[in-house]
């Protein structure tokens, strides 16, 4: 009977143990399928911001003439390209000639206003004429020496043809053929193409990280045999304004190029700006960080030497979306494991 007893309490001993075991087991292991694990190493990683980019002339000339004369020729039109020193437009010849005779007509007339004018200063000195009568005497003649000095200053800056004073593309045309040009507005206007630039509308969020001498690489379609181009930010504007439909206000970036290949201004860039360059920095891919909602912290899961899991808290520095810089949690050398659908759980105990 001492034995059958004995016996049913060492059976009962482990039955018990057997339940502890594959009790602690479920609560200490996690069903698996395959495992993705990261060894956490340091790496280089280099910061950038890509964007659309449009050429640009640094400057626009407009080109006036002090001649108001009738035009012989146009030379060039919108689009034209135009070296310094090229005729632009050449006046009619007759133009002088007619401006001659304006210049005499005009003469004969301020002779006319000028004896109106002593008659009617006579008069009101002895009382035959109001001083209305002659101030106004005094207008008509200041008015028609006025249009004497403009006669005159249009056949002394009389010039038969408008040069280019710059190399560059022809954007705006003022004037055509046999008719007179309107002084008020510029005969043409042209873009510098010697001096380029490429403008750029970078997003707040985003161009507070730029500054000037940030270096650039561009590539266009517009580029020979897949040419990279280089360059550095020149100019970030002080002001931020909103483009097109978007909200989103941006700031007016400007890049110059150590040299333009075939760019030409209109055309459109792929522009890369690196701003930030990491080095010997603890690096994790992004699909291996997990938010804790609980307390919006960053968290990884770090998989120990006895293969537990631990949930660990760690602090993110920069990042290029696809790798994030460890600032503080993390070692060198540590397993992390990915966990974005949350299997696993703190203190689970991987098998393998």
């Amino acid at each position: 009977m001492k034995l059958k007893k004995r016996t049913k309490i060492i059976l009962l001993i482990i039955v018990l143990v057997a339940i502890a075991w594959i009790f602690f087991n479920r609560s200490t292991s996690a069903v698996i399928g395959p495992l993705n694990t990261h060894t956490v190493k340091k790496d280089n990683l280099v910061l950038s911001y890509s964007a659309s980019g449009t050429v640009e002339s640094q400057k626009e000339i407009s080109v006036f003439s002090d001649t108001t004369a009738q035009v012989e020729s146009v030379n060039y039109r919108v689009g034209d390209a135009v070296n310094k020193g090229d005729n632009l437009l050449s006046f009619k010849t007759s133009s002088i000639e007619d401006a001659k005779l304006n210049l005499e007509k005009i003469q004969l007339q301020v002779n006319k206003n000028k004896n109106e004018y002593e008659i009617a200063k006579a008069l009101f000195n002895v009382g035959g004429a109001s001083k209305h009568e002659m101030d106004s005497a005094k207008l008509t003649l200041d008015a028609s020496l006025l249009d004497l000095a403009i006669a005159k200053k249009t056949i002394t800056n009389f010039k038969k043809n408008i040069s280019s004073p710059i190399s560059g593309v022809v954007t705006e045309v003022n004037a055509d053929v046999n008719f007179k040009v309107d002084s008020s507005k510029p005969l043409f206007k042209i873009a510098d193409t010697e001096n380029l630039q490429i403008g750029i509308n970078v997003p707040n969020i985003k161009a507070k990280k730029l500054q000037v001498g940030h270096e650039v690489t561009v590539t266009s379609d517009s580029l020979n045999n897949d040419e990279v181009l280089k360059g550095k930010i020149t100019k970030i504007s002080k002001v931020a304004s909103k483009t097109g439909d978007f909200s989103e206000t941006t700031t007016r970036v400007i890049v110059e190029l150590e040299n333009y290949s075939t760019l030409k201004p209109g055309m459109t860039t792929n522009v890369t700006i690196t701003y930030n360059k990491l080095e010997n920095k603890i690096l994790v891919p992004f699909n291996f960080i997990q938010t804790d909602v609980e307390n919006n912290k960053s968290v990884v899961y770090v998989l120990n030497k006895d293969n537990v899991v631990e949930k660990r808290n760690v602090t993110i520095g920069e990042n290029n979306t696809f790798s994030f810089e460890i600032t503080s949690g993390l070692n060198e050398n540590e397993n992390i494991i990915e966990n974005v659908n949350n299997i696993y759980k703190d203190g689970d105990k991987i098998k393998w």
